[in-house]
């Protein structure tokens, strides 16, 4: 297999690492060790995650810097506004921190509706995180696009571009039928996944058939 673009697989690892820490972080909590002796309190662990969130925005940064510069002004309010949600989607975990911080999570887990929430937020952002800047891409390619149109051009042009969010819903409508709870380990891990698709895409030379491509 032949990575073409290697700074798409930049923003496509980035991703990937960020979904997994999320994944291990629900896990803990769900392992009832969020507090005690829990890793998750651990400075050691933290210390691993923090280093990871650096090198996942570094990644991040990497794989839009130069689309950035050499772009003309349209395409480089594109490449700015995916580079910005690319950056705040990784820095998702250090976010919780700075919340488990504030609010004594350390201390006192927060409940399951408390992580239902984050779970909605998390969801509202990434589907943000797709559609705005795809819309400001179609228009800056010119011309006006109704919503059927618009609508039209986000659809996957191959099952694979979507394959880990249908994973992720079948997982959801398993867990709601046996009363589990398994898909907060793997929510996280297939929908950063998700996002990371355009990237793999790209970097592989097959833009096309993700939804995000350019």
């Amino acid at each position: 297999m032949l990575v073409k673009e290697s700074r798409a697989l930049f923003g496509a690892f980035a991703l990937i690492i960020t979904g997994a820490i999320l994944s291990s972080m629900a896990h803990q909590y769900f392992a009832g060790q969020y507090t005690g002796e829990a890793i998750v309190r651990s400075r050691f662990w933290w210390e691993i995650v923090l280093n990871l969130q650096v090198l996942c925005l570094a990644f991040m940064w990497f794989c839009y810097a130069d689309r950035v510069r050499v772009s003309d002004k349209r395409r480089a309010l594109v490449m700015r506004l995916r580079m910005v949600f690319g950056l705040v989607a990784v820095s998702v975990p250090f976010l919780i921190a700075v919340a488990a911080v504030y609010f004594g999570w350390f201390e006192k887990r927060p409940s399951v509706r408390m992580v239902d929430l984050i779970v909605c937020y998390m969801l509202f952002f990434w589907g943000v995180s797709a559609c705005i800047p795809k819309f400001f891409a179609l228009r800056a390619q010119g011309g006006a696009l109704s919503k059927r149109e618009f609508f039209h051009k986000m659809r996957p042009r191959s099952v694979w571009a979507v394959a880990p969010a249908i994973a992720g819903l079948v997982v959801i409508t398993l867990d709601g039928f046996w009363g589990i709870s398994t898909y907060y380990f793997l929510i996280p891990t297939l929908f950063y996944l998700q996002a990371a698709m355009p990237f793999l895409f790209r970097a592989l030379g097959r833009p096309s058939l993700a939804i995000a491509a350019e």
